[in-house]
């Protein structure tokens, strides 16, 4: 049994398996890889646990710059798979406190 939450995002597909928001496939990913709980990865990137599980279920998923640049600079993620089509990554990190 998959505990893999329905996605209801305005627009898109709710019976789709993969997630709808290129974040909330990051950080199910993240934690799969670093096998950290939604608290621990919360406590990594600066956030509160419910932001982490809100936007694993991708309700509001809305995140700042900053938390983006702490979600690629403290996990190692690969920014260009959050938004391949987005050029700004070295300007947004260094604008952003990327560490």
């Amino acid at each position: 049994m998959s505990d893999e939450l329905p996605i209801e995002v305005e627009g898109m597909a709710t019976d789709s398996a993969e997630p709808a928001h290129p974040v909330t496939k990051a950080l199910r990913e993240i934690r799969a890889t670093l096998g950290l709980t939604q608290q621990q990865l919360a406590k990594r990137l600066g956030a509160s646990p419910a932001t982490i599980a809100s936007y694993e279920a991708g309700k509001d998923v809305n995140p700042s710059w900053s938390f983006l640049a702490r979600l690629v600079t403290r996990t190692g993620y690969d920014p260009r798979r959050l938004f391949p089509d987005h050029t700004m990554w070295p300007e947004m990190l260094a604008e952003n406190g990327a560490e």
